[in-house]
């Protein structure tokens, strides 16, 4: 009788491929503590520096998922807000697109390149718009900070005036505040006007007494916005935009509220220009977190609160 053999089973699986960790120069020995390094995932790209940490979904717009201290997040997930969520790079005015925003920009993948010191990406053009953005993400762990720089490209045969526009979704119950020495302006999608108070709009949300979604648009000063969730404080540093050089029918700075209660957008623009064919533009801003000291509290109109703040902007400001 011929012997039969049972089939050798299948050789194992390999093993999902390693994290690919690759460290970046360390500045000095007075920084050996922040030395930063890129971590290559399957689909997300992270940059962590120190107790800091950046992730980044290139798949969903290139948008910001996680900013983070001590594993904290200041960015709502997808996983709180389904809808909206991270951090997301759009043109302004809003007219031009009305809604949704350019798929190119906002939802489409956008391309990793390969810079050793940064992580950088790289959008398609917008079909509507004639333009391509490359967002180029680089920790600066002297100064606690990231640096985020967006270069529009103009990849049309005509001419296209547009302003900067970054929409950051953070958790509810949060407290915003920004230096302002007038309300938020009196417009007909203006449906959330904020009164300064010592020069300083706040505005703390509260989900249960929110029925709508609310807006508004403001001009700011001094160049940065501030939001606190429970003890953590996310500053976004960034030149101040004059009135006259906001994109019309927008402002400087916008607080979008859901209705359901899930997120509140910290948004602000950058100035309105005229691109020419072909012509290009940086615009720079800096994201900043810092855990509130203890003898602070996290209460609106607190002024201890503000004077932190401002110091923070002022040593990221000033340290070279």
């Amino acid at each position: 009788m011929a012997q039969t053999r049972c089939p050798a089973p299948p050789p194992p699986a390999p093993p999902p491929p390693p994290l690919l960790v690759s460290a970046l120069p360390v500045p000095n020995a007075a920084h050996q503590a922040l030395v930063p390094f890129t971590v290559v995932r399957r689909k997300n790209y992270r940059i962590e520096y120190g107790e800091y940490g950046l992730e980044v979904d290139p798949t969903e717009g290139g948008r910001i998922v996680e900013f983070s201290l001590a594993g904290q997040s200041i960015i709502v997930p997808v996983t709180e807000s389904p809808e909206a969520f991270g951090s997301s790079l759009w043109t302004s005015p809003q007219s031009d697109w009305n809604w949704p925003p350019p798929p190119e920009l906002d939802r489409l993948p956008w391309r990793v390149i390969d810079e050793p010191l940064a992580l950088v990406l790289q959008s398609e053009t917008s079909e509507k718009l004639g333009l391509s953005v490359r967002q180029r993400l680089t920790a600066e762990p002297s100064k606690g900070s990231l640096l985020l720089e967006y270069e529009f490209t103009n990849r049309s045969a005509v001419p296209r005036r547009m302003a900067p526009w970054q929409n950051t979704r953070v958790r509810p119950k949060g407290l915003t505040f920004y230096p302002a020495s007038r309300a938020s302006y009196a417009i007909k999608n203006n449906t959330l006007v904020l009164a300064p108070e010592d020069n300083i709009a706040w505005f703390k949300h509260e989900p249960d007494k929110i029925k709508g979604n609310l807006k508004s648009l403001a001009d700011g000063e001094e160049g940065w916005m501030a939001q606190l969730d429970d003890r953590l404080l996310f500053i976004k540093i960034f030149d101040d935009v004059p009135v006259a050089v906001q994109a019309p029918g927008e402002g400087e700075l916008v607080i979008y509220v859901a209705g359901n209660g899930q997120f509140v957008e910290m948004e602000n623009q950058g100035a309105y220009q005229e691109l020419l064919p072909g012509a290009e533009f940086i615009w720079k801003l800096r994201w900043v977190l810092r855990r509130l000291p203890d003898n602070i509290a996290s209460t609106k109109g607190n002024r201890a609160l503000v004077d932190f703040a401002r110091k923070t902007v002022r040593e990221v400001r000033d340290q070279k």
